[in-house]
């Protein structure tokens, strides 16, 4: 399951009622400002740029995601008119006001989310989830985006601050690593990190950079953490520190009160960076009454709190092992709190979701669309995840990923599942140290054995020091001989591990390594592994080939089969579909080659076939399993009878020999005229049936038969039956066109119409409204198999070559009308197809009637476009 997997899924407008911010004009300019991808306050820095003010002069009602599409609005005092349109940004002025926008103003927000990566089961929940949702409220919980300092090693400040660590405090600040920050930023604090103490090295180091004004109080006042606090860190990013702690606080002590009000039996959680949250899968009436009358607010000096919030609040500082008036006392700037009142329940208006979709990037699974309103300060990740959640006990591990960051579900008791929370860093590319590729490959090969030293760990896998001037890249996959759910499980930055070289190249001279292949002990396995690794070119031609036999070794046992040693470094699967069970025993297996791919280097054997008596069979197998391109051509041909050996017998129907070659399908439709519960009651393996070549499939040469057809006394009623399984390019084309007039003989009776046979080689269908002027209750009452009616071709369909005629319009003493009531017919066809085509959205982009206008008014708008246009600018 995965929330803000690109900028396009998650998408928020801001809610703010316009009329009333617009309805006494002033001095003040509102803008529509729409961001993909920004922080708001990158958004109002270029605002402010190209309205030539001080961004303090912006104002806004509230901050929106980074990872999204978002819109709001900001107002700005002064300056000039700015209409700004770039991929990232865009603002738009909207009208005047005499007041600055306010965080009063927002009204909420609407966001409309794709949900990816959705199977079966998770599609479910978020149905029943969303049911609920409808009836019962949320703990209105902060989420994730409010700790981002957890998610960037920084920790809560405000913790070290009340320790009295204004040192440890600092250092967080400016030089705590994170595997989200870019690489130039985390080299930066690195060398923070390295200089740290050296005040004067620092000061030059980071001249004109973020810490700067720091290092320079510290240069004069070695011992002053807290003043280089007040004057080197940014005020925005104190508060922000200071927000995420009252926030947690807040979170926990909500916590503490669902779980006093709602019995454990009820409750369920969601994941969070900061703590497990508790929700509930239900409510009784009692318990919901008690939870709405819940006032808890923001903790700040002077805040007036009820019992139950009181005493919610001191069992979190008990458990975080401070008083409460170490946080209400605190007296650094940026760092005090204030107290804010806040709604404790949430709950989305307006709640639905879209059908499910296919995915576009997890194509095995599906996606949805969710849309819903928020009052401002809820969090829509939130709401995500209660309509994600498990909606039974004991749901066993589940994942979710936000952005490039997993969280693990918690467990019935609100704790993480093994493995924990781990992230998805940015996959930087890597160069080589080596100059070029020729040097890489010069020096090392395939084979090579390194005790090398880890220098950067991924998610994907670690990067290996091999020596002075080369380094490569041990996958995830080759850590071990086991899965591994993670790289540190194995190895940490730092440590020196075991490796072989399996393939140097790739167009850049990259070097591929494996610790779990440096592990084995055979050599021949090691060369195996290294040979498997090698690119195409570089690969043997496996001289190998289907139908040969082998007395193989059994070298690893699966799940899905076993492997087979065959000769020399060549190995083989055989499926578990293919082993004949109970044939034999021991370490070595008889088989036969079924199929080899040369590409992937993988070989397909069989036990199942080895122990078949007739090569006859044996070969049969083989074809089987034989990619297109592999089968042998077949000259049968639709039509052509056989008198054929029934080889097997399906459920579905039965295989008939043909010829020494040839096999097709009679499917048990196929069989008899009428229905047949079993194909045994028709035919059993050796018997002799009589069959009709129904179609050849050009792509994988399947022949399908009928014996139903074959029965037929009539050729064509034969050649209909062929026609009908036939594909458009195979039907034979027919020199008829609409006008045409024929005295036909009635074929078939249908409810809907009757076949009309016109010549030898063309039929056609008039339909039920076709046979009269009037409403027809049965064909039977105007014709019957075997009757000559005159009929008139209306339209001949050039993708399948159906024929649809009319006897109505031939019964029309005018010719004029009968040209009338074909053209109308055939105006018809393409105004159906015309709606068709614009309920799929067809044609309306590129040449329908939408794509020609906005061409025109873009034509217009560069001097071109239509004539009127133009006269009217002449």
């Amino acid at each position: 399951m995965r929330l803000k997997r690109t900028i396009n899924d998650f998408r928020v407008s801001e809610l703010v009622s316009e009329d009333s911010l617009l309805g006494q004009p002033g001095n003040i300019s509102v803008y529509r400002v729409v961001k993909k991808g920004l922080t708001t306050f990158e958004a109002i820095d270029v605002l402010a740029k190209h309205a030539s003010v001080d961004k303090h002069a912006v104002q806004y009602a509230g901050l929106k995601d980074k990872d999204g599409i978002t819109s709001q609005l900001m107002t700005v005092e002064g300056g000039r008119v700015v209409n700004f349109r770039e991929p990232q940004l865009a603002i738009r002025k909207i009208g005047q006001s005499s007041r600055h926008i306010e965080s009063k103003d927002s009204e909420g927000n609407s966001f409309e989310i794709v949900v990816r990566d959705l199977r079966a089961d998770d599609m479910r929940r978020m149905r029943v989830n969303m049911l609920e949702l409808n009836k019962i409220s949320v703990p209105n919980y902060f989420d994730d985006q409010r700790f981002g300092c957890l998610r960037h090693g920084q920790g809560f400040i405000v913790r070290q601050l009340m320790s009295g660590n204004f040192e440890k405090a600092l250092l967080a600040m400016l030089a705590a690593p994170s595997k989200y920050g870019s690489e130039k930023i985390e080299q930066f604090k690195y060398g923070i990190q390295k200089r740290w103490g050296d005040w004067a090295e620092l000061a030059s180091y980071t001249k004109h950079r973020r810490g700067y004004s720091a290092f320079e109080h510290l240069l004069k006042n070695p011992t002053d953490f807290s003043g280089a606090i007040r004057i080197g860190i940014a005020s925005r990013e104190k508060t922000i520190h200071l927000f995420a702690y009252q926030s947690y606080l807040w979170n926990k002590a909500a916590s503490h009160l669902v779980q006093s009000l709602v019995d454990s039996e009820q409750l369920a959680w969601l994941p969070n960076d900061a703590s497990s949250l508790p929700v509930y899968r239900s409510l009784t009436a009692k318990q919901s009454l008690a939870l709405s009358n819940v006032d808890l607010p923001l903790l700040g000096p002077g805040v007036a709190l009820q019992s139950e919030a009181e005493q919610a609040y001191s069992d979190v500082f008990k458990e975080e092992g401070f008083k409460i008036n170490q946080f209400l006392d605190l007296d650094l700037p940026g760092f005090r709190p204030l107290a804010e009142s806040r709604p404790f329940l949430a709950k989305p208006e307006f709640l639905r979701g879209a059908p499910a979709e296919t995915d576009n990037i997890y194509k095995k699974n599906h996606k949805m669309r969710i849309r819903f309103t928020l009052p401002r300060g809820h969090y829509a990740t939130l709401i995500c995840k209660r309509i994600l959640m498990p909606t039974e006990p004991n749901y066993g591990p589940l994942r979710i990923w936000i952005s490039r960051h997993s969280l693990d579900w918690p467990d019935d008791d609100g704790q993480i599942f093994a493995g924990n929370q781990t992230e998805w860093s940015n996959k930087r590319k890597h160069s080589q140290d080596g100059n070029n590729k020729k040097e890489v490959e010069k020096n090392i090969k395939p084979g090579d054995r390194f005790r090398g030293r880890v220098t950067r760990v991924e998610d994907f896998g670690c990067f290996v020091k091999l020596n002075r001037h080369h380094e490569g890249l041990c996958h995830i996959s080759e850590l071990d001989a086991s899965r591994v759910e993670t790289v540190e499980a194995v190895c940490e930055e730092g440590d020196f591990i075991d490796v072989v070289v399996l393939s140097v190249g790739g167009g850049d001279g990259k070097i591929r390594l494996s610790r779990r292949v440096a592990m084995i002990d055979s050599e021949e396995d090691v060369q195996r592994a290294i040979a498997k690794a090698a690119s195409p070119k570089d690969r043997p031609q496996i001289d190998i080939k289907p139908g040969d036999r082998f007395k193989g070794r059994v070298t690893g046992i699966k799940d899905f089969g076993c492997f087979v040693q065959l000769k020399d470094s060549y190995e083989g699967l055989c499926p578990i579909s293919e082993l004949n069970i109970g044939s034999q025993g021991g370490d070595f297996l008889d088989v036969v080659v079924l199929s080899v791919d040369e590409r992937g280097r993988k070989i397909r054997v069989s036990n199942r076939v080895a122990m078949m008596d007739s090569e006859e069979d044996v070969q049969r197998a083989i074809a089987e399993a034989a990619g297109p391109k592999d089968r042998p051509k077949t000259n049968v041909k639709p039509g052509d009878r056989f008198k054929g050996r029934v080889t097997r017998v399906e459920d579905f129907g039965c295989f008939v020999k043909l010829n020494d070659s040839d096999e097709g399908l009679c499917h048990i439709s196929e069989l008899d005229e009428g229905r047949i519960e079993s194909v045994e009651t028709v035919c059993k393996e050796g018997d002799s049936i009589d069959v009709v070549v129904l179609n050849v499939n050009a792509r994988d040469g399947k022949i399908r038969l009928s014996r139903r057809v074959a029965m037929m006394d009539s050729e064509e009623d034969v050649q209909r039956a062929i026609e009908k399984v036939s594909g458009p390019k195979e039907r034979l084309k027919t020199n008829v066109k609409p006008g045409d007039r024929f005295r036909g003989r009635v074929t078939n009776v249908k409810d809907f119409g009757c076949f009309v046979k016109l010549n030898d080689s063309d039929e056609g269908l008039c339909h039920i409204s076709e046979l009269d002027e009037g409403r027809v209750e049965s064909v039977a009452d105007v014709c019957k198999e075997g009757d000559s009616i005159d009929v008139v071709v209306l339209n001949v369909n050039g993708r399948d070559g159906k024929i649809r005629l009319s006897r109505r319009i031939a019964m029309m003493d005018s010719e004029e009308d009968v040209q009338r009531a074909i053209a109308k017919a055939a105006d018809s066809k393409r105004q159906s197809k015309f709606r068709k085509d614009a309920s799929r959205g067809k044609g309306f982009r590129k040449g329908g009637e939408r794509g020609a206008d906005n061409r025109s008014r873009k034509n217009a708008r560069k001097g071109g476009g239509s004539p009127w246009k133009r006269s009217r600018r002449g």
